[in-house]
């Protein structure tokens, strides 16, 4: 029998106007941090490489609340809804990471750049073919730039294996993380006659942080006796964090897309790779 396989194939399809072609009204340029924000991450991938049976899906909650212009309390937590090794084996540990800390930033600025703000987005078939049809244009924007430094205290349980011990621990790693981050904000809100109010709103963290692991307990789910283990407690993660900074009235939206993104290396877990999709629930 012969097979036909058909594939659907997605070509997003630009057009850019200059600020001689179409006249706007600038409505906002105001790259404002909220006070508080708050994401609610209802798909959250978590994977690393020293047992695959790890792979869970997740849900959380992350965001920071700001203290004055420079010290913000910041946290996020994550935890298991779905792990692979609990579909063979009911006992397997669910996933939990948690951190909670401050940041400090020590440099603040407005830089203004051209951005681009889309006007109008449609979709279109054509046989097995979807266009996606973007109308925007160009603006001035300020933007702000804010660098730091970030720490605090990191707890994270995962499923292990030992290779020369059988059974299956539940492995819970207690310690701090300390480390740099940039905070990018964007705001502008603009208005045409012909499309409306059009806007380019979000704020976005990059981060890179050392991760101090001293406290390695394992715990073997069977009750039988843990062994002990010793492994260099240092590790490392880099990611980037996007979210929501402007209010229902200018956007006309309630909540938006929030995400966060992560890559890096644990001590007895390897590496490890993270990345979910959330809504800002709290931008005020």
């Amino acid at each position: 029998m012969k097979k036909v396989i058909s594939v659907l194939s997605i070509v997003s399809v630009s057009i850019v106007f200059g600020q001689n072609q179409i006249q706007y009204q600038v409505l906002k340029n105001d790259p404002v941090e909220p006070r508080n924000s708050l994401n609610l991450e209802f798909l959250n991938m978590d994977f690393n490489t020293a047992f695959v049976d790890n792979l869970s899906l997740n849900i959380g909650v992350n965001g920071y609340s700001k203290i004055n212009e420079k010290i913000c309390v910041s946290y996020q937590v994550n935890k298991s809804y779905l792990v692979l090794g609990r579909l063979l084996n009911k006992a397997f540990p669910g996933a939990l990471d948690v951190n909670a800390g401050a940041q400090i930033f020590l440099a603040d600025k407005l830089v203004n750049r051209n951005v681009p703000v889309v006007l109008d987005s449609k979709e279109k078939d054509v046989g097995n073919v979807t266009y996606t049809m973007t109308k925007s244009v160009t603006v001035p924007a300020s933007i702000r730039k804010k660098i730091g430094i970030q720490g605090g205290v990191n707890f994270k349980r995962n499923a292990f294996e030992f290779e020369d011990t059988e059974g299956l621990f539940a492995h819970n790693a207690f310690g701090i993380y300390a480390g740099l981050v940039s905070r990018k904000i964007s705001n502008i809100i603009i208005s045409e006659d012909q499309y409306g109010n059009s806007f380019r709103s979000f704020g976005s963290d990059i981060f890179l942080d050392i991760l101090i692991l001293p406290v390695n307990k394992f715990k073997n789910v069977d009750g039988a006796a843990s062994p002990t283990q010793k492994a260099l407690p240092f590790g490392f993660r880099c990611g980037y964090k996007l979210f929501q900074v402007e209010k229902k009235e200018f956007t006309g939206k309630k909540f938006g897309i929030s995400g966060t993104a992560s890559f890096g290396y644990r001590p007895f877990q390897g590496w490890n790779l993270s990345a979910g999709i959330g809504i800002s629930i709290l931008k005020h």
